[in-house]
């Protein structure tokens, strides 16, 4: 059976939190820290630093168990059974988030005649061909996906940097401190999405795991950098009230890029949907694979097709009667999103953590995904 890499691993982590990121980012900080929101990422990456080192305590506690038998492990047979039905729930639930904002996405700027309902449908079908593969098939994939976007979004903001106009950062933290504070809240969510490591942790190759640590560090580094030079280029071309407005500025600036002598190469923002939807299709991908897996490993079921069915199309049939309009989803994310998505993806781990360490202080931990209770 093919195993995760670390390399793959790491790619996880940046098409998760930079495939919306990159597009949703802008708008979100800006109408929060103004002029200053090319410094929220800095600000949201101590989530994704801190959400990591909790995950990373687990596994070094819980070695070679995945998050169901780790959670049986830790909290017992029925607390950690209802821990598992949450947490599965959440990630579903996510994955229906993303899927709203995607679906919203395509039919703006590409299927503008096509029913909503037929975009839903082929991208949840999508979806379910791309679940029947193994996780380890899926991240070599991503990786190339993300490496793609990394590559296409870097030629766009090197082109857009000569047009940045400096007068769009001043005054300094023109909102204040607690403008810029509120402008990471969302982003901290995004980075804290680190934590779907932990259901894919049990099947990386056995001497990866020590590789990963240093990748990490680094793919958050670059990661937090390259969100910085975005939000720089949208602020310095767009100013603060076009970026506060538009729902996709980053999309603005690919339409204001022009390549080659006399600008010869226009409308770039064509080659930059494709990686974008790719992106967000393989998060969604991520998480609908945690809530199958770990509910799986529950049941001990082995057939995982019948569990990926029943997340991808109920998600199907969910997210246009939960969500019918954008702005519904726009309003959840902005407020209720930030409390709730941290505490699935930080207070559950570190519930995780604080119980292992009080649980087992002074006992020998099983360590094998099998010696559950």
């Amino acid at each position: 059976m093919q195993q995760l890499d670390a390399r793959s691993a790491v790619w996880i982590v940046f098409v998760v939190i930079a495939s919306t990121a990159t597009l949703y980012l802008p708008a979100i900080s800006v109408q929060q820290a103004q002029n200053a929101a090319w410094l929220s990422p800095v600000l949201a990456v101590p989530f994704g630093f801190l959400t990591y080192g909790l995950i990373r305590a687990l596994r070094r506690r819980h070695p070679g168990q995945s998050f169901t038998a780790m959670a049986l492990v830790v909290f017992g047979p029925v607390i950690g059974r209802v821990i598992v039905i949450l947490m599965a729930a959440f990630l579903w639930q996510a994955g229906v988030i993303i899927l709203r904002q995607l679906l919203g996405f395509v039919k703006t700027f590409i299927l503008l005649e096509t029913p909503i309902l037929v975009v839903d449908f082929v991208l949840s079908l999508t979806i379910w061909l791309a679940l029947r593969y193994r996780v380890a098939v899926l991240a070599k994939v991503n990786h190339m996906v993300g490496y793609t976007l990394a590559i296409l979004l870097s030629v766009l903001l090197i082109n857009a940097l000569p047009d940045i106009h400096m007068s769009a950062f001043t005054p300094w933290i023109e909102s204040g401190w607690k403008g810029l504070i509120r402008g990471a809240i969302v982003p901290a969510t995004w980075y804290a999405q680190i934590f779907l490591l932990i259901f894919v942790w049990h099947e990386m190759k056995p001497d990866e795991t020590a590789l990963l640590d240093r990748k990490i560090i680094w793919m958050l580094l670059s990661t937090t950098v390259f969100l910085m030079i975005v939000n720089t280029a949208v602020l310095g071309v767009l100013g603060v009230q076009e970026s506060a407005r538009s729902g996709f500025p980053t999309l603005e600036i690919a339409r204001y890029v022009q390549l080659g002598v006399g600008g010869q190469v226009q409308r770039l923002d064509i080659l930059f949907i494709m990686p974008w939807i790719l992106a967000a299709i393989f998060k969604i991908i991520f998480f609908y694979y945690g809530s199958c897996a770990i509910i799986g490993d529950l049941l001990q079921h082995t057939t995982f097709d019948a569990f990926s069915s029943a997340v991808v199309f109920s998600g199907m049939g969910v997210v246009m009667a939960v969500f019918p309009k954008a702005s519904i989803t726009s309003h959840f994310i902005s407020y209720d999103w930030p409390t709730y998505g941290l505490f699935f993806e930080m207070g559950v781990p570190l519930l995780f953590a604080v119980t292992s360490l009080i649980r087992f202080r002074h006992k020998t931990l099983p360590s094998q995904a099998g010696d559950t209770p």
